[in-house]
């Protein structure tokens, strides 16, 4: 089992930074790294159209995924939010700097910069046992549930019951529903959307093929930069040693039949051995599982692994 691997990235990196299980930190988090995008992004999709109009897609989809997120906080927190206007820019260069603005709070939000963005992100989907050996704090008078509350963290697929029964409450993965699974359609929640808002940034803005890199601002790395740092960290703590799972795909199909998880390219595992493999790099975002079809009747699932990048 991989349940301790990560600790200690985490230990030094998340829990002395952020207070992941007070319901008050989500707030400040909102208005240190939502509202300030929300406003950016107004500006860019407003000025940019004569400029470059793919920045100007991902700046309207940005202001959407951050409005909302605020719309929900506000219900769901109690956030006081009063929208207002930063100063119009007077002219081209005041349009320029606000860019800049723009993509550099974008990619500071991000899972590869904010301790609070990866808590968030780490969790769309993840297994209790792992959440359990990296953010014990949850597990702590009823905090759990009120996170869970917070976020819209819900139970997204249980193990077929077996004894002992904390086996498969150990085991059963919690999931945003409204982020790649197959209730996609789900209602909106505040973990879901800051998990969408993360995936254009991080992993679609940081490499688009946008006019304003290498002319206005320079191409940021922080993807690349991640991803190193994620290689490192799996290497050094042996997962491609251990690991029976090889990620030299972009998506592969799996199965599920009863205690039994199989994928398509060929392995067998049990379905407790494969979680504990894939859900450090489900944690780490190189991959994303989703279940994409279900028996209960015959305790039979399938899925798709989607791999972000090759390890």
């Amino acid at each position: 089992m991989y349940t301790q691997m990560l600790d200690y990235i985490l230990v030094q990196t998340l829990l002395e930074e952020i207070k992941y299980y007070d319901v008050n930190s989500y707030k400040k988090y909102i208005k240190d790294n939502i509202i300030p995008l929300f406003e950016l992004s107004d500006i860019v999709k407003r000025y940019f159209n004569d400029i470059d109009t793919e920045l100007v897609k991902y700046a309207e989809e940005i202001h959407t995924l951050s409005r909302n997120i605020i719309k929900l906080a506000e219900a769901k927190l109690g956030l006081k939010f009063e929208e207002r206007s930063l100063p119009e820019p007077k002219d081209i260069y005041e349009v320029i700097e606000y860019g800049r603005r723009f993509l550099e709070t974008a990619f500071n939000f991000t899972s590869a910069s904010n301790p609070f963005t990866f808590f968030i992100w780490s969790i769309r989907k993840i297994t209790k046992v792992y959440l359990k050996a990296h953010y014990p704090e949850l597990f702590k008078r009823n905090t759990f549930e009120k996170i869970s509350s917070v976020l819209g963290l819900e139970e997204y697929w249980r193990p077929p019951e077996i004894k002992p029964k904390e086996i498969v409450e150990d085991y059963t993965i919690y999931a945003y529903l409204d982020f790649e699974t197959e209730k996609q359609e789900a209602e909106d929640t505040i973990g879901g959307l800051v998990s969408k808002l993360n995936e254009r940034i991080l992993y679609e803005l940081s490499v688009a093929d946008i006019k304003s890199y290498g002319s206005l601002y320079e191409r940021p790395n922080v993807l690349e930069k991640y991803k190193e740092r994620v290689n490192k960290m799996l290497e050094d703590i042996g997962w491609k040693q251990k690991s029976k799972i090889i990620i030299d795909f972009i998506e592969a199909t799996f199965s599920i039949n009863g205690l039994i998880a199989e994928l398509a390219r060929g392995g067998t595992y049990t379905i407790f051995n494969f979680l504990d493999e894939i859900m450090p790099l489900q944690m780490l975002g190189v991959v994303e599982i989703k279940i994409s079809w279900r028996n209960e009747k015959n305790a039979k699932w399938g899925g798709v692994i989607r791999a972000r990048w090759k390890l």
